[in-house]
């Protein structure tokens, strides 16, 4: 039975405003989620069952603390304000309502959707760039896990739900333990509670699945272990037994393909898709998973992922046959996964800055980003500063078109110094080199 109706007049704690409630979106074990409308916008509204506010006796201290820090960004479904009904006990908030066009990462998963390599390298960006946002605030997400993502396939934006769990970085309570196969080894072995360590843990287990459609931590172990749901099968597959399924110093929980089990539980697609994507990204998943997996404070950090998402986003090119390959490094024969044909690379815009280098392969319609200068910058979807134009009746021919609003400086191979206005469009040729301040650009044909 519905804790609400529609119809049903919510108002807001703190006086003035009202929220109409209009139709059932979908329920959990907390509460029940409503679309309404608050001041003529749409909106959403989670209302709790009374079962739950017994359980979280922290809950309102938190969303009270959250309205008043505000978003990190505007891809979480922040809580806006606290809502009562008239005679009714209990309260629920308000938050921005999810639109129709953002999927789940449960239907990635399960294999309902099948987004470009491009798309999740930007997912994966923006989910490690958000992150970022929120720990820089003092406040760690707790739950981390596929019900709690969302993004659109066309372009890879996100939105991040159930912000009812934050809570202040090492706050000590249990209440929001996170999900079971996400958690962090030491929260599985009941030594701490919820922090920015374990939410980098539970984000690379995310990104692990997003981009294997796997867990890291389920190998050749699993023929052994048919019911995980036990503290034992807990603590080996996730406790402090884990073991990384590409571990490269230790085969005991390596992943194994449908030849030695037949159901494909024990890391068949993680053996298909690991080859497939750049060494900066199986570096990184390389030390969450071992030095990072035993030890907090080894792990992966967000600045880290969103370089290892940018290296993978940067080397994509495409085969003829239309599939997506990832750069390799230079001097490495690149064949096509889906055609087996050997795939010529095309020409490489390699920008160096300090401390850090990004190669992006030219495919038409691939963006130059204020990033690309500065990590720290901006956001993947912040406006371009370049476009990689190809010629129309030459295939294979590359330009760079600045959409900056800067005027760049070229020095070509032969020493000729050039001026790239806003709007035009360089031609790419090897040894150019484009000048952006901190950073340089050096074209390889």
């Amino acid at each position: 039975m519905s804790l609400l109706k529609p119809g049903d007049i919510l108002r807001n704690e703190n006086g003035g405003q009202e929220c109409a409630v209009k139709s059932f979106l979908g329920g959990g074990g907390q509460g029940e989620v409503y679309s309404c409308v608050v001041d003529g916008r749409p909106a959403a509204v989670k209302w709790y069952f009374s079962s739950w506010l017994k359980h979280d006796v922290n809950l309102r201290q938190r969303l009270t603390r959250a309205i008043d820090e505000g978003a990190p960004s505007d891809r979480f479904l922040w809580p806006e304000m606290l809502v009562t009904k008239q005679g009714v006990q209990g309260f629920g908030y308000v938050m921005p309502l999810r639109e129709t066009r953002f999927s789940g990462l449960y239907d990635l998963v399960s294999g309902r959707i099948n987004p470009s390599a491009g798309v999740l390298s930007i997912v994966g960006f923006e989910l490690a760039h958000g992150f970022s946002l929120l720990h820089s605030k003092g406040m760690c997400y707790c739950d981390i896990s596929f019900g709690n993502v969302f993004f659109d396939t066309s372009d890879g934006d996100i939105r991040i739900c159930d912000n009812d769990n934050v809570d202040i970085n090492s706050a000590g309570t249990r209440t929001v333990g996170g999900t079971p196969k996400f958690i962090a080894p030491e929260i599985v072995q009941n030594l701490g509670g919820p922090n920015i360590q374990t939410d980098q843990h539970s984000l690379a287990v995310l990104l692990f699945y997003m981009l294997h459609l796997h867990h890291p931590l389920e190998g050749k172990r699993c023929l052994r272990i048919r019911d995980d749901s036990t503290e034992k099968a807990q603590d080996v597959l996730y406790g402090s037994k884990a073991l990384f399924i590409f571990d490269p110093q230790n085969n005991e929980n390596e992943a194994v393909s449908k030849n030695t089990d037949p159901t494909g539980l024990s890391g068949h697609n993680a053996i298909l898709n690991w080859i497939l994507y750049p060494p900066a990204v199986r570096d990184a998943f390389v030390k969450a998973f071992t030095a990072g997996l035993h030890d907090p404070y080894s792990r992966v950090t967000e600045t880290e992922w969103k370089s290892a998402m940018m290296d993978m986003r940067d080397g994509i090119f495409p085969c003829t046959c239309g599939a997506e390959i990832c750069f390799q490094g230079e001097g490495v024969d690149h064949y096509c996964y889906n055609c087996a044909r050997q795939v010529p690379l095309p020409p490489r815009i390699t920008v160096n800055r300090v401390s850090y280098r990004s190669t992006i392969l030219a495919s038409p319609g691939k963006t130059l980003l204020p990033l690309h200068i500065d990590i720290q910058k901006a956001s993947e979807t912040t406006p371009s500063i370049g476009e990689i134009i190809e010629r129309p009746n030459q295939p294979g021919v590359f330009g760079l078109k600045n959409t900056s609003a800067q005027t760049w400086a070229a020095t070509t191979a032969d020493g000729s110094h050039k001026s790239i206005d806003p709007g035009k469009v360089m031609p790419l040729s090897n040894g150019l080199r484009i000048h952006f301040g901190s950073a340089e650009a050096v074209i390889v044909i």
